[in-house]
């Protein structure tokens, strides 16, 4: 089952799909960032070395997150902040407060001490 919502993304991304002029843009976009990413790295002689070492952090990290998020969730609660996890942003806020277009916006711009006042 699909969240609320995407059904009209996919129906819009079947839409443009066909979008030739789209796809000249994005074709031009993605092309002049290749060449952008060829330039740096051949400027920078440790790049594909450090490229594998960022992405072995991120996977290690990844592959710890449960343990690391329990981690912050002490951290922050230690120095009184409410910590709440949540599946998704509709599962963030109350029941009778559900408004995913606002819950990470208002959840972050909350008073550190209060604790989140949508999650």
């Amino acid at each position: 089952m699909r969240p609320p919502g995407t059904e009209t993304f996919f129906a819009e991304s079947r839409k443009t799909v066909g979008d030739a002029e789209l796809r000249r843009k994005l074709e031009g976009t993605v092309g002049r960032h290749l060449q952008q990413v060829a330039i740096v790295a051949g400027g920078f002689p440790g790049y594909e070395h450090e490229k594998a070492a960022a992405r072995r952090v991120k996977e290690e990290a990844l592959s710890r997150l449960p343990e690391l998020l329990e981690q912050l969730k002490q951290n922050l609660e230690a120095k009184g902040a409410r910590v709440f996890f949540a599946a998704d942003a509709v599962h963030c806020a109350p029941p009778s407060d559900r408004r995913p277009h606002n819950a990470f916006r208002s959840t972050f711009k909350s008073d550190w001490k209060a604790g989140p006042k949508s999650c």
